[in-house]
């Protein structure tokens, strides 16, 4: 009976051990170094919040990374890694942006609260959940999978998307990209901006089926989609204040692209 304890308690000595302590960041600085613990950025102690974190080439965080009150990360380079369920997480109003940089296939990512994430290049080789009342703009770059729960938003202008879907009440609007399906359950709804569909604008009635036209940015689409209880895809002339998104986004990324060149 000794022998069992003993052996218990050096087996969850030794799980401990392995395990990394967070780095707790709660202050601005840029990270171009490599961090074997999970990060966790903070406003904390900043006494002029929010906290505002650059990561750039060579960066290599190796436990992902979570974002929390009102700060910014602002990814434009570097790997990012993780052993844990989700490589990087966003709650509260915090804000990530995503210039370049490689989010490897083991980072899933949690956008929830009300935060915000803008993709604007770079590759995201996982999934990227959007929960609460979070925001998800994709302008650019490379998504391998996006999912819409609960009350969020989704708008994606550019960029490689596969598989978009929306659950609960949650909301796609989709102006650009490559896409290879759609999926919209529950009471989700996904709305496609653009010209010569081969449906009529307005709700599609067919609860599966393969859409085709050009989308508001030139883009073509031609993927599959499937429609399940409640949800809706729904063929629509762009909205002024939705055109206004895609031209913020296009200046975001043009003003990147001068940095870089300087």
């Amino acid at each position: 009976m000794k022998k069992s304890i003993v052996c218990l308690v050096v087996a969850v000595v030794l799980a401990g051990v392995g395990k990394a302590r967070a780095v707790v960041i709660d202050y601005d600085t840029t990270i171009d170094y490599t961090i074997n613990g999970p990060v966790e950025i903070t406003e904390g102690s900043n006494p002029n919040p929010p906290t505002t974190v650059e990561i750039v080439e060579p960066a290599d965080l190796q436990d992902g990374i979570s974002v929390y009150d009102s700060s910014i990360v602002n990814i434009r380079g570097g790997t990012i890694h993780s052993d844990e369920d989700m490589g990087l997480s966003t709650a509260d109003d915090s804000t990530v942006n995503i210039y370049d940089g490689i989010l490897t296939s083991e980072v899933d990512m949690e956008i929830g609260g009300s935060s915000t994430l803008n993709i604007y290049g770079g590759t995201v080789e996982d999934e990227v959940q959007a929960a609460d009342f979070a925001t998800v703009n994709i302008y650019g770059g490379y998504v391998d999978d996006l999912d819409g729960a609960d009350s969020s938003l989704l708008n994606i202008f550019g960029g490689e998307v596969h598989t978009p879907n929306v659950s609960g009440l949650s909301v796609l609007n989709v102006f650009g990209g490559n896409i290879d399906s759609l999926l919209a359950l529950d009471s989700g709804r996904v709305y496609l901006y653009g010209i010569d569909f081969n449906y009529p604008y307005g709700a599609i009635p067919d609860a599966s089926g393969i859409l085709t036209g050009t989308l508001k940015n030139g883009d073509p689409i031609n993927a599959p989609f499937e429609i399940l209880f409640d949800a809706s895809i729904v063929l629509a002339v762009p909205e002024p204040s939705t055109l206004a998104l895609l031209s913020i986004g296009a200046v975001g990324l043009l003003g990147y692209t001068l940095r870089r060149r300087r």
